[in-house]
């Protein structure tokens, strides 16, 4: 496990990117496992939100999942694919649930090898 730490202090809404060098050259046919984990403090002000994961390279798997702040509630939320500006697919309704260990509400969104160049967005409304 190679941990890579950033942290920004820019309005919602930006782009963030991040480049983490590994020591050795992956080789072909190699498998790693890259984990993001964004914590967004005061981010989420409006009514209508989303997070995207863009998958950019072959991927077994990915966890998409959102946590909600204590206090906050969740009118809706769904989820969908894209392959480009207004070009969405596979649109489904997302059922919130509580995390046993702490009562707290979460948006999951697992998916078994997602297309590469497809990207992968949680919405919800407040």
């Amino acid at each position: 496990l190679i941990p890579l730490e950033y942290r920004t202090h820019k309005g919602a809404g930006a782009d963030y990117s991040a480049i983490l060098i590994l020591p050795d050259p992956v080789l072909a046919g190699e498998v790693f496992e890259i984990r993001h984990v964004l914590e967004l403090k005061d981010a989420f002000t409006s009514r209508n939100e989303w997070v995207t994961l863009m998958v950019e390279y072959p991927t077994e798997s990915f966890r998409l999942e959102i946590i909600i702040p204590p206090g906050r509630r969740i009118l809706g939320s769904r989820r969908e694919e894209s392959m480009g500006p207004s070009n969405s697919v596979n649109k489904r309704r997302v059922v919130p649930h509580t995390i046993p260990e702490t009562g707290r509400i979460s948006l999951l969104w697992e998916q078994e090898e997602p297309i590469t160049g497809r990207a992968y967005t949680l919405y919800w409304d407040w």
